[in-house]
């Protein structure tokens, strides 16, 4: 997409941007592709891939969502490095989590999640935005059906939403309440 870009920072940090703007990523067909051209040209990121497996489960495609998420989960999640996109990756891979409805793997990333729910997640030296890690607690505790959890988790990140004045963010962490994961 922004591969005619001078710098090959801005050009992964306007993917990056891309990428997380439109929370329906299905909505743009280009996008699966340029994500698997980024997880080949910059394998070390690890949100490409991610990007694809969250990409799949937003397009309903089960067995390519599964087949990236497995790829990355492996055992305790230890193929995702602990570095500055870390919990970004973790929050990513929640979405495709939450879609599969795996619980097992949802208890183990509601463990390493839980920490930080106080937080905020971005990217790329805040490149993108995607909210409170709360949100993505909340879904990883609906997928357990630990709804008291659920409930408390996404409630603490629309409160921290609507206080950072993010409308859309808010409303999306309302989703959970009102459609089923």
């Amino acid at each position: 997409m922004f591969r005619r870009t001078r710098s090959p920072s801005l050009g992964l940090g306007l993917n990056t941007l891309f990428l997380s703007c439109f929370f329906r990523p299905s909505k743009f067909p280009e996008i699966e592709s340029e994500l698997a051209r980024m997880a080949r040209d910059y394998p070390t990121w690890m949100v490409w891939r991610i990007g694809l497996a969250f990409t799949h489960a937003d397009e309903g495609r089960k067995a390519e969502a599964r087949r990236e998420f497995e790829r990355l989960a492996g055992p305790g999640f230890d193929a995702i490095p602990v570095d500055g996109e870390w919990l970004v990756n973790l929050c990513m891979l929640s979405e495709a989590c939450a879609f599969l409805g795996d619980a097992d793997r949802a208890d183990e990333l509601l463990e390493l999640l839980a920490p930080h729910a106080d937080r905020n997640v971005g990217t790329g030296r805040v490149v993108a935005c995607f909210g409170p890690v709360a949100r993505y607690a909340g879904l990883m505790a609906a997928v357990l059906e630990r709804w008291d959890d659920a409930d408390a988790y996404l409630a603490q990140a629309i409160e921290r939403d609507e206080r950072m004045g993010a409308r859309p963010l808010a409303a999306r962490s309302r989703l959970p309440w009102t459609s089923p994961t």
